[in-house]
């Protein structure tokens, strides 16, 4: 496995995340990492993206910028936008004990995503949400 960062950059409409989406994992796949660390970054990836497209206010002419990187020990991600200032590490869990019908519509991604990292943090900076994410590859 080699050190590498590869950076992309997508318009905010669910249509174009998803061959982004095939793209990087592609691209991670072609580095020989791990599937398991692969898939738990898909399904990160998608999750966020997914909350920028629905959430942000931005379309498809505003873009997302798209950062994963391998440091030797971490698969790192990084998701920055300019739309609405959203804390996603900050967003109250979902109340599991709830059923179904009775929970509130959302949250339930984010949830997954802090669950299954190890880092997970945001910032805002420059008028940008900045989300980075981060998982030990085993």
């Amino acid at each position: 496995m080699t050190v590498f960062q590869q950076k992309y950059q997508v318009g905010a409409l669910k249509q174009l995340v998803f061959p982004l989406i095939n793209e990087a994992c592609g691209f991670l796949e072609s580095q020989d990492l791990p599937t398991a660390n692969i898939e738990t970054f898909r399904l990160a990836l998608e999750e966020l993206l997914m909350n920028i497209c629905y959430h942000s206010g931005l379309g498809k002419e505003d873009l997302v910028n798209v950062a994963l990187a391998f440091d030797g020990d971490f698969m790192r991600l990084q998701l920055s936008d300019s739309g609405i200032a959203f804390d996603p590490v900050s967003a109250s869990e979902p109340d599991a004990s709830l059923s179904v019908q009775e929970r509130a519509i959302g949250g339930l991604g984010i949830l997954l995503v802090r669950k299954m990292s190890d880092e997970f943090c945001f910032r805002r900076e420059d008028g940008k949400n900045v989300t980075e994410v981060a998982w030990r590859v085993k």
